[in-house]
Protein backbone atom coordinates (compact mmCIF):
# COMPACT_ATOMS: atom_id res chain seq x y z
CA UNK A 1 0.00 0.00 0.00
CA UNK A 2 3.04 2.17 0.70
CA UNK A 3 4.36 1.93 -2.94
CA UNK A 4 0.91 2.40 -4.32
CA UNK A 5 0.65 5.74 -2.18
CA UNK A 6 3.99 6.51 -3.14
CA UNK A 7 2.64 5.94 -6.92
CA UNK A 8 -0.33 8.10 -6.87
CA UNK A 9 1.58 11.11 -5.15
CA UNK A 10 4.39 11.70 -7.32
CA UNK A 11 2.96 10.35 -10.77
CA UNK A 12 -1.01 10.73 -10.23
CA UNK A 13 -0.48 14.80 -9.74
CA UNK A 14 1.20 15.98 -12.83
CA UNK A 15 -1.18 13.08 -15.03
CA UNK A 16 -4.44 15.40 -13.28
CA UNK A 17 -2.52 18.87 -14.07
CA UNK A 18 -2.43 17.61 -17.82
CA UNK A 19 -5.93 16.23 -17.84
CA UNK A 20 -7.47 19.80 -16.06
CA UNK A 21 -5.19 22.02 -18.07
CA UNK A 22 -3.96 20.85 -21.55
CA UNK A 23 -4.53 17.10 -22.85
CA UNK A 24 -3.37 18.52 -26.56
CA UNK A 25 -1.55 16.60 -29.11
CA UNK A 26 2.34 17.18 -28.49
CA UNK A 27 2.99 18.35 -32.39
CA UNK A 28 1.89 20.50 -34.73
CA UNK A 29 0.54 19.77 -37.91
CA UNK A 30 2.38 20.50 -41.08
CA UNK A 31 -0.89 22.74 -41.95
CA UNK A 32 -0.09 25.29 -39.07
CA UNK A 33 2.92 25.19 -39.56
CA UNK A 34 2.93 26.79 -42.59
CA UNK A 35 0.02 28.80 -42.54
CA UNK A 36 -0.11 30.33 -38.85
CA UNK A 37 1.74 33.28 -40.54
CA UNK A 38 -1.12 33.92 -42.94
CA UNK A 39 -3.73 33.64 -40.90
CA UNK A 40 -2.59 36.45 -38.53
CA UNK A 41 -3.46 39.93 -38.37
CA UNK A 42 -1.99 42.59 -40.66
CA UNK A 43 1.19 43.86 -38.78
CA UNK A 44 1.58 40.99 -36.53
CA UNK A 45 5.07 40.00 -36.80
CA UNK A 46 6.99 36.32 -35.60
CA UNK A 47 10.02 34.71 -35.28
CA UNK A 48 12.57 32.79 -32.89
CA UNK A 49 15.67 33.49 -30.65
CA UNK A 50 17.89 31.51 -29.07
CA UNK A 51 17.46 31.23 -24.77
CA UNK A 52 20.53 30.26 -22.97
CA UNK A 53 18.52 27.78 -20.39
CA UNK A 54 18.15 25.09 -22.63
CA UNK A 55 19.96 26.58 -25.70
CA UNK A 56 16.72 26.16 -27.71
CA UNK A 57 14.93 28.50 -30.02
CA UNK A 58 11.79 29.96 -28.79
CA UNK A 59 8.82 31.25 -31.20
CA UNK A 60 7.47 34.54 -30.33
CA UNK A 61 4.23 36.76 -31.59
CA UNK A 62 4.46 40.51 -31.51
CA UNK A 63 1.86 42.42 -32.56
CA UNK A 64 0.57 46.18 -31.68
CA UNK A 65 2.68 49.21 -31.14
CA UNK A 66 6.58 49.64 -31.23
CA UNK A 67 6.96 52.40 -29.08
CA UNK A 68 4.19 51.49 -26.53
CA UNK A 69 4.80 49.92 -23.14
CA UNK A 70 5.06 46.37 -23.69
CA UNK A 71 2.89 43.42 -22.22
CA UNK A 72 4.23 39.83 -22.04
CA UNK A 73 2.21 36.79 -22.20
CA UNK A 74 3.36 33.75 -20.75
CA UNK A 75 0.60 30.68 -21.65
CA UNK A 76 -0.59 27.25 -19.52
CA UNK A 77 -0.03 23.83 -20.44
CA UNK A 78 -0.64 22.58 -24.02
CA UNK A 79 0.37 22.40 -27.35
CA UNK A 80 -1.71 25.59 -27.79
CA UNK A 81 0.87 27.41 -26.67
CA UNK A 82 0.90 31.28 -27.39
CA UNK A 83 -2.33 30.51 -29.22
CA UNK A 84 -4.35 30.29 -26.04
CA UNK A 85 -3.82 34.54 -25.90
CA UNK A 86 -5.40 34.71 -29.61
CA UNK A 87 -8.60 36.39 -28.82
CA UNK A 88 -7.21 38.70 -26.34
CA UNK A 89 -4.19 39.59 -28.10
CA UNK A 90 -5.86 42.19 -30.46
CA UNK A 91 -7.64 44.39 -27.49
CA UNK A 92 -4.43 44.54 -25.82
CA UNK A 93 -2.53 45.11 -29.04
CA UNK A 94 -4.76 48.54 -29.31
CA UNK A 95 -2.60 50.34 -26.56
CA UNK A 96 0.17 48.46 -26.03
CA UNK A 97 2.87 46.16 -27.96
CA UNK A 98 2.39 42.71 -26.85
CA UNK A 99 4.83 39.63 -27.18
CA UNK A 100 3.45 35.87 -26.43
CA UNK A 101 5.96 32.94 -26.72
CA UNK A 102 5.35 29.45 -27.18
CA UNK A 103 7.51 28.24 -23.60
CA UNK A 104 10.86 25.52 -24.64
CA UNK A 105 8.78 22.16 -25.34
CA UNK A 106 5.31 23.75 -26.81
CA UNK A 107 3.59 24.81 -29.73
CA UNK A 108 6.28 26.05 -32.77
CA UNK A 109 9.22 26.05 -30.06
CA UNK A 110 11.98 23.06 -30.17
CA UNK A 111 11.47 20.47 -27.78
CA UNK A 112 14.73 20.67 -26.00
CA UNK A 113 16.17 18.20 -23.19
CA UNK A 114 15.79 19.68 -19.45
CA UNK A 115 13.43 20.70 -16.75
CA UNK A 116 10.42 22.35 -17.42
CA UNK A 117 10.33 24.26 -14.28
CA UNK A 118 8.85 27.88 -13.58
CA UNK A 119 12.23 28.80 -12.31
CA UNK A 120 13.91 27.46 -15.41
CA UNK A 121 11.60 29.17 -17.76
CA UNK A 122 11.53 32.18 -16.05
CA UNK A 123 14.89 32.51 -16.64
CA UNK A 124 14.73 31.57 -20.55
CA UNK A 125 11.78 34.72 -20.80
CA UNK A 126 13.73 37.40 -19.30
CA UNK A 127 16.79 36.29 -21.22
CA UNK A 128 14.87 36.38 -24.13
CA UNK A 129 13.31 39.51 -23.43
CA UNK A 130 16.43 41.33 -22.63
CA UNK A 131 18.28 39.71 -25.73
CA UNK A 132 15.61 42.29 -27.32
CA UNK A 133 15.75 45.03 -25.78
CA UNK A 134 12.55 44.81 -23.76
CA UNK A 135 14.03 45.98 -20.16
CA UNK A 136 11.05 46.58 -18.25
CA UNK A 137 7.54 45.32 -19.33
CA UNK A 138 3.97 44.50 -18.27
CA UNK A 139 3.81 40.44 -17.34
CA UNK A 140 0.48 38.47 -17.47
CA UNK A 141 0.38 34.87 -17.16
CA UNK A 142 -2.48 32.14 -17.22
CA UNK A 143 -2.67 28.84 -15.50
CA UNK A 144 1.06 27.53 -15.81
CA UNK A 145 1.91 30.70 -17.39
CA UNK A 146 0.95 32.54 -14.29
CA UNK A 147 3.18 30.29 -11.90
CA UNK A 148 6.33 31.35 -14.81
CA UNK A 149 5.30 34.97 -14.55
CA UNK A 150 5.09 34.57 -10.65
CA UNK A 151 8.67 33.22 -10.33
CA UNK A 152 10.27 35.50 -13.11
CA UNK A 153 8.61 38.68 -11.22
CA UNK A 154 10.20 37.18 -7.63
CA UNK A 155 13.18 36.59 -9.09
CA UNK A 156 13.53 39.79 -11.73
CA UNK A 157 11.42 42.31 -9.59
CA UNK A 158 13.04 45.77 -10.87
CA UNK A 159 11.73 44.05 -14.59
CA UNK A 160 8.06 43.79 -14.14
CA UNK A 161 6.38 46.97 -14.23
CA UNK A 162 3.01 45.21 -13.35
CA UNK A 163 1.86 41.53 -12.63
CA UNK A 164 -1.53 40.02 -13.99
CA UNK A 165 -1.87 36.38 -12.87
CA UNK A 166 -4.73 34.50 -14.17
CA UNK A 167 -5.77 31.32 -12.31
CA UNK A 168 -2.06 30.54 -11.39
CA UNK A 169 -1.34 27.04 -11.00
CA UNK A 170 1.00 25.15 -8.52
CA UNK A 171 1.33 27.56 -6.26
CA UNK A 172 -0.30 25.79 -3.26
CA UNK A 173 1.06 22.25 -2.33
CA UNK A 174 0.49 19.48 -4.60
CA UNK A 175 -1.91 17.56 -2.26
CA UNK A 176 -4.03 20.64 -1.52
CA UNK A 177 -4.40 20.56 -5.52
CA UNK A 178 -5.23 17.11 -5.65
CA UNK A 179 -8.11 17.49 -2.79
CA UNK A 180 -9.55 20.60 -4.64
CA UNK A 181 -11.09 18.05 -7.88
CA UNK A 182 -13.55 16.83 -5.05
CA UNK A 183 -14.55 20.08 -4.51
CA UNK A 184 -15.99 21.13 -8.21
CA UNK A 185 -17.01 19.29 -11.22
CA UNK A 186 -14.68 18.63 -13.77
CA UNK A 187 -15.21 21.28 -16.58
CA UNK A 188 -16.95 20.32 -19.79
CA UNK A 189 -13.73 20.94 -22.22
CA UNK A 190 -11.49 19.05 -20.04
CA UNK A 191 -12.85 15.33 -20.72
CA UNK A 192 -13.86 16.52 -24.12
CA UNK A 193 -10.71 15.02 -25.37
CA UNK A 194 -11.91 11.41 -24.66
CA UNK A 195 -15.37 12.01 -26.96
CA UNK A 196 -14.69 9.15 -28.01
CA UNK A 197 -15.26 7.11 -25.46
CA UNK A 198 -18.53 5.89 -24.04
CA UNK A 199 -20.13 8.30 -21.89
CA UNK A 200 -19.42 6.06 -18.69
CA UNK A 201 -16.17 5.80 -19.03
CA UNK A 202 -15.92 9.52 -19.13
CA UNK A 203 -17.38 9.44 -16.40
CA UNK A 204 -15.72 6.81 -14.25
CA UNK A 205 -12.50 8.62 -15.35
CA UNK A 206 -13.76 11.61 -13.41
CA UNK A 207 -15.04 9.79 -10.44
CA UNK A 208 -11.60 8.32 -10.43
CA UNK A 209 -9.79 11.73 -10.24
CA UNK A 210 -11.71 13.33 -7.45
CA UNK A 211 -11.98 9.49 -5.63
CA UNK A 212 -8.31 10.01 -5.70
CA UNK A 213 -7.43 13.13 -5.56
CA UNK A 214 -9.44 13.86 -2.72
CA UNK A 215 -7.74 11.04 -0.32
CA UNK A 216 -4.31 12.13 -1.65
CA UNK A 217 -4.67 14.75 0.84
CA UNK A 218 -5.00 12.47 3.95
CA UNK A 219 -2.03 10.36 3.43
CA UNK A 220 0.88 10.91 5.40
CA UNK A 221 3.95 12.10 3.88
CA UNK A 222 5.78 10.04 1.63
CA UNK A 223 8.73 9.36 -0.28
CA UNK A 224 9.17 11.26 -3.37
CA UNK A 225 11.11 9.84 -6.35
CA UNK A 226 11.17 12.35 -8.46
CA UNK A 227 13.36 13.72 -5.86
CA UNK A 228 16.30 11.91 -7.51
CA UNK A 229 15.44 13.50 -10.62
CA UNK A 230 15.62 17.25 -9.37
CA UNK A 231 18.87 16.56 -8.10
CA UNK A 232 20.23 16.98 -12.09
CA UNK A 233 18.62 19.10 -14.68
CA UNK A 234 19.97 16.41 -17.19
CA UNK A 235 18.61 13.40 -15.54
CA UNK A 236 15.36 14.64 -15.53
CA UNK A 237 15.05 15.68 -18.95
CA UNK A 238 16.37 12.71 -19.91
CA UNK A 239 13.77 10.80 -18.33
CA UNK A 240 10.90 12.91 -19.64
CA UNK A 241 12.29 13.41 -23.20
CA UNK A 242 9.74 13.74 -25.84
CA UNK A 243 6.62 14.31 -23.05
CA UNK A 244 6.70 18.32 -22.61
CA UNK A 245 3.22 18.32 -20.69
CA UNK A 246 4.36 15.83 -18.20
CA UNK A 247 7.81 17.50 -17.78
CA UNK A 248 6.39 20.77 -17.20
CA UNK A 249 3.55 19.06 -14.74
CA UNK A 250 5.80 17.23 -12.98
CA UNK A 251 8.30 20.26 -12.15
CA UNK A 252 4.91 22.60 -11.61
CA UNK A 253 3.64 21.23 -8.80
CA UNK A 254 6.64 20.60 -7.35
CA UNK A 255 7.94 24.44 -7.35
CA UNK A 256 8.01 26.28 -3.71
CA UNK A 257 6.83 29.61 -3.26
CA UNK A 258 7.62 29.88 0.49
CA UNK A 259 9.21 33.09 1.40
CA UNK A 260 8.62 34.78 -1.76
CA UNK A 261 4.77 36.03 -1.82
CA UNK A 262 5.38 38.49 1.31
CA UNK A 263 8.20 39.93 0.10
CA UNK A 264 7.39 40.85 -3.64
CA UNK A 265 7.22 44.50 -4.83
CA UNK A 266 5.38 44.33 -7.43
CA UNK A 267 1.53 45.80 -7.78
CA UNK A 268 -0.17 42.70 -9.01
CA UNK A 269 -3.79 42.14 -10.22
CA UNK A 270 -4.87 38.40 -9.60
CA UNK A 271 -8.16 36.90 -12.10
CA UNK A 272 -10.22 33.99 -11.05
CA UNK A 273 -13.34 32.35 -12.40
CA UNK A 274 -15.08 31.77 -9.45
CA UNK A 275 -16.05 27.68 -10.81
CA UNK A 276 -12.40 27.31 -11.62
CA UNK A 277 -11.78 22.99 -11.09
CA UNK A 278 -8.27 23.26 -11.96
CA UNK A 279 -6.52 26.14 -10.24
CA UNK A 280 -8.65 26.62 -6.80
CA UNK A 281 -10.34 29.95 -5.91
CA UNK A 282 -8.25 29.42 -2.53
CA UNK A 283 -4.94 30.22 -4.88
CA UNK A 284 -6.24 33.84 -5.57
CA UNK A 285 -6.98 34.41 -2.08
CA UNK A 286 -3.68 32.91 -1.07
CA UNK A 287 -1.88 35.34 -3.40
CA UNK A 288 -4.18 38.35 -3.27
CA UNK A 289 -3.44 38.09 0.44
CA UNK A 290 0.16 37.41 0.50
CA UNK A 291 1.61 39.72 -2.06
CA UNK A 292 1.37 43.20 -0.20
CA UNK A 293 0.79 45.19 -3.30
CA UNK A 294 -2.69 42.53 -4.89
CA UNK A 295 -5.77 42.74 -5.47
CA UNK A 296 -8.32 39.86 -6.31
CA UNK A 297 -11.57 40.53 -9.03
CA UNK A 298 -13.33 37.09 -9.28
CA UNK A 299 -15.21 36.19 -12.67
CA UNK A 300 -18.36 34.47 -11.26
CA UNK A 301 -19.47 31.15 -13.24
CA UNK A 302 -16.23 31.21 -15.07
CA UNK A 303 -14.10 28.54 -14.58
CA UNK A 304 -10.15 28.08 -15.71
CA UNK A 305 -10.45 30.00 -19.37
CA UNK A 306 -11.22 33.44 -18.68
CA UNK A 307 -8.43 34.34 -21.70
CA UNK A 308 -10.71 32.65 -24.14
CA UNK A 309 -13.14 35.89 -23.17
CA UNK A 310 -11.52 39.24 -24.41
CA UNK A 311 -14.84 41.16 -23.36
CA UNK A 312 -14.55 39.65 -19.82
CA UNK A 313 -10.61 39.12 -18.89
CA UNK A 314 -9.52 42.72 -21.31
CA UNK A 315 -11.19 45.63 -19.46
CA UNK A 316 -9.54 44.71 -15.99
CA UNK A 317 -6.42 44.07 -17.76
CA UNK A 318 -6.26 47.04 -19.06
CA UNK A 319 -7.81 49.27 -16.40
CA UNK A 320 -5.07 48.32 -13.52
CA UNK A 321 -2.20 48.60 -16.41
CA UNK A 322 -3.37 52.07 -16.52
CA UNK A 323 -3.59 53.10 -13.13
CA UNK A 324 -0.74 54.08 -11.37
CA UNK A 325 -1.98 53.73 -8.11
CA UNK A 326 -1.30 51.07 -5.58
CA UNK A 327 -3.86 48.60 -4.17
CA UNK A 328 -5.35 49.67 -0.85
CA UNK A 329 -6.91 47.50 2.00
CA UNK A 330 -9.97 48.26 3.71
CA UNK A 331 -10.13 48.22 7.55
CA UNK A 332 -12.58 46.23 9.29
CA UNK A 333 -15.17 46.86 11.62
CA UNK A 334 -13.80 48.02 14.91
CA UNK A 335 -16.51 46.61 16.67
CA UNK A 336 -15.69 43.76 19.33
CA UNK A 337 -17.94 41.06 19.88
CA UNK A 338 -16.36 39.52 22.99
CA UNK A 339 -16.38 35.59 23.54
CA UNK A 340 -18.19 33.17 21.22
CA UNK A 341 -19.09 29.36 21.46
CA UNK A 342 -20.69 27.40 18.84
CA UNK A 343 -22.14 24.18 19.73
CA UNK A 344 -23.90 21.88 17.39
CA UNK A 345 -24.67 24.07 14.65
CA UNK A 346 -23.73 24.20 11.01
CA UNK A 347 -23.27 26.64 8.71
CA UNK A 348 -22.13 29.73 11.24
CA UNK A 349 -20.36 32.72 9.35
CA UNK A 350 -18.34 34.67 11.77
CA UNK A 351 -16.22 38.08 11.09
CA UNK A 352 -15.07 40.48 13.18
CA UNK A 353 -13.44 41.11 16.44
CA UNK A 354 -13.78 38.41 19.17
CA UNK A 355 -12.24 37.70 22.51
CA UNK A 356 -12.23 33.95 22.36
CA UNK A 357 -13.95 32.10 20.05
CA UNK A 358 -14.52 28.47 21.04
CA UNK A 359 -15.94 25.84 18.21
CA UNK A 360 -17.60 22.41 19.78
CA UNK A 361 -19.26 20.27 17.68
CA UNK A 362 -20.08 21.89 14.99
CA UNK A 363 -19.74 21.49 10.89
CA UNK A 364 -19.28 24.14 7.75
CA UNK A 365 -17.94 27.08 9.93
CA UNK A 366 -16.98 29.79 8.01
CA UNK A 367 -14.48 32.67 9.60
CA UNK A 368 -14.13 35.59 7.44
CA UNK A 369 -11.71 38.75 8.45
CA UNK A 370 -11.60 37.33 11.62
CA UNK A 371 -9.58 38.70 14.66
CA UNK A 372 -9.60 36.41 17.99
CA UNK A 373 -7.39 36.28 21.05
CA UNK A 374 -7.59 32.66 20.61
CA UNK A 375 -10.07 29.77 18.94
CA UNK A 376 -10.37 26.91 20.16
CA UNK A 377 -12.03 23.80 17.70
CA UNK A 378 -13.41 20.54 19.12
CA UNK A 379 -14.65 17.79 16.97
CA UNK A 380 -15.96 20.11 14.10
CA UNK A 381 -14.75 20.96 10.41
CA UNK A 382 -13.97 25.15 10.27
CA UNK A 383 -12.82 26.76 6.97
CA UNK A 384 -11.24 30.32 7.77
CA UNK A 385 -9.72 33.04 5.99
CA UNK A 386 -7.99 36.14 6.69
CA UNK A 387 -7.62 34.82 10.19
CA UNK A 388 -5.86 36.56 13.48
CA UNK A 389 -5.05 35.00 16.58
CA UNK A 390 -2.94 35.54 19.38
CA UNK A 391 -2.23 37.63 22.64
CA UNK A 392 -3.31 34.32 25.11
CA UNK A 393 -1.59 31.18 25.96
CA UNK A 394 -2.79 29.48 22.90
CA UNK A 395 -4.11 31.10 19.71
CA UNK A 396 -5.11 28.09 18.11
CA UNK A 397 -6.03 24.75 19.65
CA UNK A 398 -7.99 21.89 18.13
CA UNK A 399 -8.82 18.69 19.07
CA UNK A 400 -10.15 15.99 16.71
CA UNK A 401 -10.64 18.98 13.98
CA UNK A 402 -10.28 19.05 10.28
CA UNK A 403 -9.30 22.94 9.78
CA UNK A 404 -8.73 25.05 6.42
CA UNK A 405 -6.89 28.35 7.24
CA UNK A 406 -6.12 30.56 3.90
CA UNK A 407 -3.94 33.59 5.00
CA UNK A 408 -3.40 33.57 8.83
CA UNK A 409 -1.60 34.58 11.43
CA UNK A 410 -1.24 32.76 14.75
CA UNK A 411 0.79 33.75 18.03
CA UNK A 412 0.81 32.90 21.21
CA UNK A 413 3.37 31.36 23.77
CA UNK A 414 2.11 27.88 22.15
CA UNK A 415 1.15 29.46 18.79
CA UNK A 416 -0.87 25.97 18.13
CA UNK A 417 -1.77 22.63 20.30
CA UNK A 418 -3.03 19.80 17.95
CA UNK A 419 -4.44 16.48 19.22
CA UNK A 420 -5.66 14.38 16.79
CA UNK A 421 -6.79 16.83 13.76
CA UNK A 422 -6.23 17.68 10.42
CA UNK A 423 -5.08 21.17 9.33
CA UNK A 424 -4.77 22.66 5.77
CA UNK A 425 -2.60 25.58 6.36
CA UNK A 426 -2.42 28.24 3.11
CA UNK A 427 -0.14 31.53 3.35
CA UNK A 428 -0.40 31.15 7.76
CA UNK A 429 2.28 32.39 9.87
CA UNK A 430 2.84 30.16 12.85
CA UNK A 431 4.56 32.09 15.62
CA UNK A 432 4.97 31.19 19.24
CA UNK A 433 6.68 32.91 21.83
CA UNK A 434 7.97 29.48 23.40
CA UNK A 435 6.25 26.62 21.14
CA UNK A 436 5.17 27.11 17.51
CA UNK A 437 3.27 23.84 17.27
CA UNK A 438 2.65 21.20 20.20
CA UNK A 439 1.08 18.10 18.98
CA UNK A 440 0.02 15.62 21.53
CA UNK A 441 -1.80 12.73 19.22
CA UNK A 442 -0.74 12.14 16.06
CA UNK A 443 -2.17 15.18 13.59
CA UNK A 444 -1.84 15.56 9.74
CA UNK A 445 -0.81 19.52 8.37
CA UNK A 446 -0.69 20.34 4.62
CA UNK A 447 1.37 23.32 4.99
CA UNK A 448 1.78 25.89 1.38
CA UNK A 449 3.80 28.76 1.05
CA UNK A 450 3.71 29.25 4.80
CA UNK A 451 6.46 29.92 7.86
CA UNK A 452 7.01 28.68 11.44
CA UNK A 453 8.56 31.25 13.70
CA UNK A 454 9.62 31.31 17.50
CA UNK A 455 12.45 33.58 18.79
CA UNK A 456 15.46 30.78 18.20
CA UNK A 457 13.43 29.38 15.03
CA UNK A 458 12.33 29.94 11.64
CA UNK A 459 11.48 27.76 8.73
CA UNK A 460 8.86 28.35 5.47
CA UNK A 461 6.62 25.39 5.45
CA UNK A 462 5.46 23.75 2.07
CA UNK A 463 4.96 20.29 2.32
CA UNK A 464 2.54 17.47 3.98
CA UNK A 465 3.92 16.45 8.14
CA UNK A 466 2.61 14.42 10.60
CA UNK A 467 3.42 15.41 14.35
CA UNK A 468 2.40 13.85 17.66
CA UNK A 469 2.74 10.39 18.76
CA UNK A 470 0.49 7.78 16.99
CA UNK A 471 -2.44 6.71 18.70
CA UNK A 472 -2.50 4.02 21.33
Amino acid sequence: MKIFNVCIRTFFLPCLVCLGVAFSPLVWAETEQATIEENLPQGWRTGYETEPVFGSKMFWVEAGRKNSETIVLIHGLGQNGWRDWRKVMPLLAQEYRVVAFDLPGFGRSEVPTGKYSPSNYAVAVHSVLHQAGIKQFHLVGHSMGGAVALRLATRYPTSVERLVLISAAGILERSTFAGHSTALPLEAGMLSYFNALPKEVQGGISGLVREIGGSILRWDALPDPTALLSKSDTAWGTTLKGQPNMNAAFALVGEDYSGDLTTLDVPTLVLWGEQDPVAPLRTGYLLAGQIPDAELEIFPGMGHMPILYPDLVGPPITNFLQSKTSVSSSAGSEENHGDYQCSGQSGVQLSGHYQAIEINDCQNVFLQDVTANSLQVNNSKLVGRNVNLGNSAIGLQADNAEIELTNAHIQGDIAVSVNASQLDLAGVLIEGESEAVRAYQASEFVFSVSQMQTPDYQKNLHGVFTLGAPAQ
